[in-house]
């Protein structure tokens, strides 16, 4: 299992642009993706993989301080 930390789901390229700044500046790997909910167009902003759940939560306090943003953990199967 791989868990990610969701730093959020974005409408809006000027928001994704912003994290994408904070991401380079503090040396931050960002994963883009789109994602559709309802017919509309969101980007979302993730951070990982990490190894173990604990690993994500760690690291999800400091970039919930860095980005502002109440993220949340995910966890994906890990691929073949």
């Amino acid at each position: 299992m791989n868990h990610y930390v969701q730093l959020g789901l974005f409408a809006k390229e000027n928001s994704v642009e912003i994290a994408s700044r904070i991401a380079a500046r503090h040396q931050i790997t960002l994963h883009v993706d789109p994602v559709e909910v309802k017919g509309r167009l969101f980007q979302r902003l993730r951070c990982g993989p990490y190894r173990t759940r604990e690993e994500a939560q760690t690291a999800m306090a400091v970039l919930n301080e860095i980005f502002q943003v109440d993220s949340i953990l995910a966890a994906i199967p890990a691929g073949p």
